[in-house]
């Protein structure tokens, strides 16, 4: 049985936004060229989003909370048409006073995408009100770093080697392998004599077949690996392949909308679930589904969108929150030549450290948006 979703009563477990009295909504249509990924579903060069700032006044408190949504082309249903118009059908109706309750407008947004970008900047904006970090509004013990994958995209044999012992060199101590041709198993084999110790996860992006995945999946038993996601793109076959396999199967692509990972959870058709939660919908949701997981015994790993770097803080804020910081997310993912604002890389020896600063931690202001599109 498939578990719905519920209207979000809470911007996350224990939060209400009662308090939370908006005045202002801000958008900007974020664009950034990256630096390329080979994946087996193409080569993406650019993402486009949109970034959210809200002003609110929060138990006398005014304060300024930030989001961003974007969303993945090929990934679920939002458009960026789609988002920007939910998102500024919010904008007015807040500019026009008729309606300023956060949880009518959160429960009003369609768009998952959208979902978790307002809800971000409302919790930012929150927690710079209460002067702690957004993590700690969700749990006071929440972990101050969280440990992150490198990733290695489809590239020659001699060329992923190379990248996988710079991984190792940097820090990182996971490394996850792009997949999806003929040479899968050699790449991930010569990297396991390389690098013994480094744990090794696959990701073949759904671009495997039946009979291959059978095949890769038994000949890279004896390396060890992590887990491979998302072997194949029929979700419906996922639960099979997974009584089948001797190698941990994951999900990823077939998390999405959230009401296929929940189908995912009551089939018990895979091992871990891989969650892009800027994808997902609100906080609440994600937190929701993630505790469905772990009480159904399945392992839990985030990564993001590819998103900038407001969407990736929120990401990573509510990993420290949902998982703690052991975890290896998928979060060492700063691949834009230009990202908003400041560079936030904080990585150091494969952990991601988030900073004591009130909020998501960000220093960002218009000034930051100048030069993208209002």
């Amino acid at each position: 049985m498939v578990t719905m979703i519920e209207p979000s009563v809470h911007l996350a477990p224990g939060l209400s936004a009662s308090d939370v009295e908006l005045f202002e909504i801000d958008l900007w249509r974020f664009r950034g060229t990256l630096r390329p990924l080979a994946t087996a579903r193409g080569v993406l060069s650019e993402r486009e989003s949109i970034i959210v700032r809200v002003h609110a006044d929060v138990a006398g408190f005014s304060v300024t909370g930030w989001g961003e949504a974007a969303p993945l082309p090929g990934w679920g249903t939002d458009t960026l048409s789609r988002v920007r118009f939910e998102l500024s059908r919010v904008r007015d109706m807040v500019f026009a006073g008729a309606q300023a309750d956060p949880i009518t407008l959160l429960d009003g947004l369609e768009c998952p995408t959208a979902r978790f970008a307002f809800t971000s900047a409302l919790l930012d904006a929150i927690a710079h009100a209460r002067r702690k970090p957004l993590r700690h509004l969700i749990d006071p013990g929440a972990a101050h770093s969280i440990s992150v994958n490198a990733t290695v995209g489809l590239e020659s044999i001699p060329r992923t080697i190379e990248l996988a012992r710079q991984a190792w060199t940097a820090g990182f101590r996971t490394l996850k392998l792009k997949a999806g041709n003929q040479e899968d198993v050699e790449r991930a084999s010569q990297v396991r004599k390389a690098l013994p110790d480094m744990t090794l996860r696959l990701d073949a992006n759904g671009s495997w077949n039946w009979e291959d995945a059978l095949r890769h999946l038994e000949a890279l038993e004896p390396l060890g690996i992590d887990y491979v996601e998302q072997p194949v793109s029929d979700s419906a076959t996922l639960g099979e392949l997974r009584a089948r396999s001797p190698v941990a199967i994951a999900a990823d692509e077939s998390c999405l909308p959230i009401a296929a990972a929940y189908r995912l959870i009551d089939e018990q058709a895979v091992d871990v679930l891989v969650l892009k939660p800027a994808l997902l919908g609100a906080w609440a949701d994600i937190t929701k589904l993630v505790a469905t997981a772990h009480d159904a015994g399945l392992r839990v790993v985030f990564t993001s969108a590819i998103e900038s770097t407001v969407g990736r803080t929120a990401t990573a804020q509510i990993a420290a929150a949902l998982l703690g910081g052991d975890i290896a997310c998928g979060l060492a993912t700063d691949w834009f030549e230009r990202d908003v604002g400041a560079p936030q890389r904080r990585i150091r020896e494969g952990r991601l450290y988030l900073g004591s600063g009130n909020g998501l931690g960000l220093q960002l202001g218009a000034d930051h948006m100048k030069e993208f599109d209002p």
